[in-house]
């Protein structure tokens, strides 16, 4: 039996929290039927929109690709479903209330239709396919990062690869409360989500791997443990973290599993280290194993105001009504849908928005799930947030200047090491919403920069422009300085007249010369007119 190996590191700050996942951690994973319609937000990405490959009215294949990465921080987008493209149009998104953008509106053909469950044995096999063809596959299959961010995961293989890592930290933590999809994959699929995470290894490079999982998921560790005795694999480690919030964010788990602690600015690929969360994993291990393109995804539906939670696999682009219709619909208790954890999700204001590759969690709250913020009062110096904060920041020193919006006392208090936790709102006994403020911050500071580097280029641009004019004018006033009638000749153009003199002179002189040495007998050079 593997060993499971306790960690010996610790992170700052941090809080336990009641993890609500009691009636999940024994559940199996549901398969949602397929529903009428399907929306795909072609931006779900930290890149650029994705590029429309299909048009209105077109019948697509499940699987087939149906927009194309415009750049590397965005995948592709497939089909989940036969279906028809039926718009390509504006919908309402998850993100702030009004956020809205294009998406590809599917009618798929066999509504109702259940797909396949997760796959809990893999088989077994060689994974000796080279690092770049593992990369294009995953690229192609556009799998991207299942912890939030939807990262291509190509790409984030292909930035790691270059700086040759040393360790790939596979991230089952999952530690904010109530989401429980990556350890429903890893109690059901462990052998799975095993070698897709070998897969991800080998296309980053990485020499050795970890698989970090909280104490609290028992059967998760124990079917883990079983997976990886079955490999014989040396090279992956079994790792017990601590259940303390926020264990599963990149650079606390990085400290958890190595004991480094990442400075400012540093990004984990340049400490040689890689993360990929354990849905990530299982997707890849679809993508080069079962040639499945990422069209699914495990999402946790829970909180008071639903009527039966479950770990639901769905397919990309349901709308979150269907989700909630599938878990029993609404409770008398329903009070505010968030998409995402209770501390970093984000409320919308309708259940009409579509999930993407990014969506883990819709937590349909009852009042009891969430903690009565009341009026906000003013700061009172307590130190909670302090105490609390895991990226070391002074959260009191940062709301002043997020509400002055003052960028450089922002940069000074480290605004973008701010992780976005909630543990300083949290434990706030003024009620004050810190991370909203610090949302805000960034948001503005971030609209700025772009303001700032669109206003340089803009300017290097006229000022290119008027150069080039200047020369333009410059070379045409030359050119009518140059045939202007009467003009001295500058000493360059007497210089060449002089020259053109000498070359024709030399010319008729060496001509002469032949004419002396030819003998009186010798034909003429040319023959003499016709009379």
């Amino acid at each position: 039996m593997v060993e499971i190996e306790p960690t010996p590191h610790r992170f700052p700050g941090g809080l336990t929290l009641p993890g609500h996942k009691a009636a999940l951690q024994t559940a199996p994973i549901e398969v949602l039927p397929l529903p009428d319609e399907l929306v795909l937000p072609l931006r779900q990405h930290p890149g650029a929109p994705a590029l429309p490959l299909v048009a209105v009215g077109q019948r697509v294949e499940a699987g087939e690709r149906i927009a194309a990465a415009p750049d590397p921080l965005t995948a592709d987008l497939h089909a989940p479903a036969e279906a028809t493209v039926v718009a390509l149009e504006r919908r309402a998104l998850i993100g702030a209330p009004d956020a809205q953008g294009q998406c590809l509106v599917l009618a798929c053909a066999a509504p109702g239709s259940r797909g396949e469950p997760p796959a809990a044995d893999p088989g077994a096999g060689a994974i000796d396919t080279p690092a770049a063809q593992i990369r294009r596959r995953l690229a192609a299959a556009g799998v991207a990062g299942q912890g939030g961010a939807a990262f291509p995961a190509a790409t984030k293989a292909g930035v790691a690869s270059a700086s040759q890592p040393r360790l790939l930290i596979l991230n089952g933590a999952e530690c904010e409360p109530y989401v429980a999809c990556d350890e429903a994959l890893l109690r059901t699929g462990a052998a799975a989500v095993l070698r897709g995470a070998e897969w991800l290894r080998r296309a980053a490079g990485a020499t050795a791997g970890v698989i970090a999982i909280e104490a609290d998921k028992a059967a998760a560790l124990a079917a883990m443990a079983a997976a990886l005795a079955a490999t014989g694999w040396t090279h992956w480690r079994l790792q017990r973290l601590p259940v303390r919030y926020p264990a599963g964010a990149e650079r606390q788990l990085i400290q958890l599993v190595t004991g480094e602690e990442l400075g400012a600015g540093r990004l984990p690929a340049e400490a040689g280290i890689v993360c990929h969360n354990v849905g990530t994993a299982y997707a890849a291990w679809q993508a080069l194993e079962q040639d499945r393109a990422m069209t699914h995804r495990v999402v946790t539906v829970t909180g008071g105001g639903v009527a039966r939670p479950a770990n639901v696999l769905a397919p990309i682009g349901t709308p979150l009504a269907t989700l909630i219709e599938f878990c029993g619909g609404y409770t008398a208790l329903a009070h505010r849908l968030i998409v995402g954890g209770p501390l970093t999700g984000v409320a919308v204001a309708d259940d009409a928005r579509p999930i993407t590759k990014g969506t883990h969690c819709v937590l349909v709250a009852a009042p009891a799930d969430l903690s009565n913020p009341g009026p906000e009062r003013a700061c009172i110096r307590c130190g909670d947030c302090v105490a609390v904060c895991p990226a070391r920041l002074l959260p009191q020193q940062l709301l002043q200047a997020a509400r002055r919006d003052e960028d450089d006392e922002l940069a000074r208090q480290r605004l973008f090491d701010c992780i976005e936790c909630g543990l300083c709102a949290h434990v706030c006994p003024s009620h004050i919403p810190l991370v909203a403020h610090y949302r805000r911050a960034k948001a503005l500071v971030r609209g700025r920069q772009r303001d700032a580097a669109a206003a340089a280029q803009a300017k290097a641009r006229y000022e290119a422009r008027e150069r080039r004019l200047a020369a333009e004018a410059a070379e045409l006033a030359a050119a009518r300085e140059a045939r202007r009638p009467g003009r001295p000749a500058a000493p360059s153009e007497v210089g060449q007249a002089q020259d053109r003199r000498a070359a024709i002179q030399a010319a008729l002189d060496r001509a002469r010369a032949r004419a002396q040495q030819k003998p009186a007998d010798a034909p003429p050079d040319e023959e003499p007119p016709a009379s």
